[in-house]
């Protein structure tokens, strides 16, 4: 049976419109690198202070990762 005119224009139509979305993933990829600039950029500055470091410094440099990571994380979902 030959489709009708209209559903195959509606259906490459529709099809098409998932292009509207790079923007967006480009925009996710760009903001994903930067978050992970970020969390480097934490780990290296806390490195050196590691064995100088209390216990709530410990767990704050480690909170502070770990939300880093959680975000990161919620752009790919």
């Amino acid at each position: 049976m030959i489709k009708p005119r209209l559903e195959s224009i509606l259906e490459r139509g529709l099809f098409a419109s998932r292009w509207l979305m790079a923007p967006f993933y480009v925009g996710l990829v760009v903001t994903l690198a930067a978050m992970l600039v970020v969390f480097f950029q934490e780990l290296f500055r806390e490195l050196p202070n590691v064995l100088s470091m209390t216990p709530e410094d410990a767990i704050l440099m480690a909170l502070t990762l770990i939300d880093l990571s959680l975000a990161a994380n919620l752009l790919v979902i």
